[in-house]
């Protein structure tokens, strides 16, 4: 959750009670997709005419009050009123993954922060290994890999509608997903749907990619 006076909580937002600072800023945390828009609202119970401040993950200022700070076009203002400041970021990137900090600057200045979570969508599962026909009693080995994923894509293969689990699950750095290698001689299955080349249509099956 995000950071505020209190820990009252009602519907999305902290709640400020009778005894807590009313200019106290209130946040809230959001996950968002790559791609997607997001959303920050800093609030505060009464106004005394200072004004709010939202600023990025590097400390730089994106708006204040009304007035934009960074030139960044996918950042817009959503609402500025004495008691609300909201902004959206659009085109989300992971990049744009962090805490953000709301300030109001009174004396002293308060703060609340907001941790925005960013979501990668992974790509289509590429299968890489099969180069060319094998012969009966031989062995090939398989490489389906998806790239893009946050948290990790977790991959499955499947021949025929039908899982196939007795595999090799490999490391891969955060962000690229996930990756998964089968060997198995070619009666097996190859593991692979759509175009192939003549002889090889008995191997045929599909990739599933869950993330």
């Amino acid at each position: 959750m995000g950071r505020g006076c209190g820990e009252i909580v009602h519907g999305a937002f902290t709640v400020c009670s009778h005894y807590d600072d009313p200019l106290q800023p209130v946040t809230q945390d959001e996950t968002v997709s790559v791609g997607g828009t997001v959303t920050l609202t800093c609030r505060v119970a009464a106004s005394d005419n200072s004004s709010l401040q939202w600023s990025n993950t590097a400390q730089q200022t994106l708006y204040f009050g009304e007035k934009r700070a960074l030139r960044d076009n996918r950042i817009q203002l959503h609402r500025s009123t004495g008691t609300e400041l909201s902004i959206t970021i659009g085109n989300v990137q992971l990049s744009d993954e962090g805490e953000y900090t709301c300030s109001i600057f009174t004396m002293p200045v308060r703060t609340a922060r907001a941790t925005v979570t960013v979501l990668g969508v992974p790509d289509k599962p590429q299968i890489s290994g099969y180069e060319d026909t094998v012969q009966e009693g031989g062995k090939v080995t398989l490489t389906c890999t998806s790239s893009g994923s946050k948290p990790p894509a977790k991959l499955r293969w499947y021949r025929n509608q039908e899982e196939l689990t007795d595999f090799m699950r490999g490391e891969h750095p955060p962000g690229v997903g996930d990756f998964m290698r089968g060997e198995h001689p070619p009666g097996v299955g190859d593991f692979m749907r759509g175009e192939h080349p003549p002889g090889v249509g008995d191997f045929m099956s599909s990739t599933l990619c869950d993330s």
